[in-house]
């Protein structure tokens, strides 16, 4: 797994001269999905066989397994299924379409955590701000993450942060993004469909490099807990 890319292009086209007919290529960069039908286009004219793997998981899922979504044949992926089991928590592989939609469904899978973060940093924001002050947000983070409709990965990424400090002090309020929120505003426009929050989410993060407030310090905290980057 490289970071998608040049990075990522330029391992391919090296690994892709040292292959044969039948032999296969998992590509678990997170690659903008319009590199991986040319990928898949490019690979199939050399008879070798392709799967692009969109990974999700983090820092924790070294730990504990990734969230692979795999997209390509049934055959290849039957075959590959050996690594996928290696590298994935329980039930967390599949594939979910053709050559193309692993990265696909990868790049929908971060505009949705994008808005689902956007929510929980302005809550928090709400939480400190509001009319009942100094309110033990550690404490509410555990509470939320034990039976309430909004327990989550998220909250518990958001607590190991707020352990560390209920302020997120430490952190700059600057929040970057790694693409596949852009991919998707861009894909939901040219196929004319809404996507209000998940576009309103990334355009925060931009905003986020501009202002210094506790939302955007929360959105920096998860991406830090989950991710090991702001």
């Amino acid at each position: 797994m490289l970071p998608s890319g040049d990075v990522t292009e330029s391992h391919f086209l090296e690994v892709l001269d040292l292959l044969s007919p039948g032999d296969i290529i998992v590509e678990g960069a997170n690659s903008n999905f319009h590199d991986s039908l040319r990928r898949h286009a490019h690979v199939r004219e050399k008879g070798i066989r392709m799967l692009d793997a969109g990974v999700s998981g983090g820092l924790v899922g070294a730990e504990e397994g990734y969230a692979i979504m795999v997209g390509g044949d049934k055959d290849t992926f039957a075959f590959c299924t050996p690594l996928f089991e290696a590298l994935a928590c329980n039930g967390g592989y599949n594939l979910v379409g053709p050559g193309g939609a692993g990265h696909y469904v990868k790049m929908v899978h971060n505009a949705i955590e994008y808005g689902m973060m956007q929510a929980i940093a302005e809550g928090y924001d709400l939480l400190a701000n509001g009319t009942f002050k100094d309110l033990d947000l550690p404490t509410i983070t555990k509470l939320w993450n034990h039976g309430t409709i909004i327990q989550s990965f998220l909250l518990r990424m958001a607590g190991q942060a707020l352990d560390k400090s209920p302020s997120l002090e430490y952190l700059k309020p600057f929040v970057e993004d790694s693409g596949e929120g852009r991919w998707a505003a861009t894909e939901a426009m040219e196929h004319r469909i809404p996507f209000v929050v998940n576009t309103y989410a990334l355009h925060a993060r931009y905003i986020s490099r501009d202002k210094n407030s506790l939302a955007f310090r929360m959105l920096a905290a998860m991406r830090n807990e989950f991710g090991g980057h702001a």
